[in-house]
């Protein structure tokens, strides 16, 4: 069984790439940024590459994803806003007020292009262009 840290990222690409090579992923996107590290140091210790043979994402945008080697590509959600609207949802749970039922609500979760992925390459040898981004860092990294 494998947990959501850099222990589990590695035991998780590493069944990953023990798949036949007609088999194995070319992307992997992490529970979190900490699995994610522990997905690059699988792929290096196979003497793999990330971005060239897979893609590795992750999820959480800490700080040290931006040193990792590579830089890891990551997905950056508004912890401080997520924080605040479930604090104004318990409150309202508090005071006795109903919620509604069975809902959800989506929040927009910034990509982070770094240099853990690379463009999907068509049968032609060619890089999607949909997919290709331009690295870019959020405004701010700690929301």
């Amino acid at each position: 069984m494998s947990f959501p840290d850099v222990d589990g990222g590695f035991q998780a690409m590493s069944a990953l790439l023990a798949l036949p090579l007609e088999n194995r992923p070319t992307a992997a996107i992490a529970y979190n940024d900490l699995m994610a590290l522990g997905a690059l140091h699988a792929v290096r210790s196979h003497h793999l590459h990330v971005p060239e043979d897979i893609s590795v994402i992750g999820i959480d945008n800490i700080a040290m994803a931006a040193h990792s080697n590579p830089p890891l590509t990551t997905l950056s959600p508004p912890k401080h806003r997520i924080g605040r609207m479930a604090m104004q949802m318990l409150r309202r749970m508090i005071e006795g007020h109903a919620l509604p039922g069975e809902s959800y609500t989506m929040i927009e979760c910034p990509l982070i292009v770094r240099e853990s992925t690379a463009p999907i390459v068509n049968a032609k040898g060619r890089a999607s262009s949909r997919l290709a981004a331009t690295p870019q860092e959020p405004d701010n990294a700690t929301d």
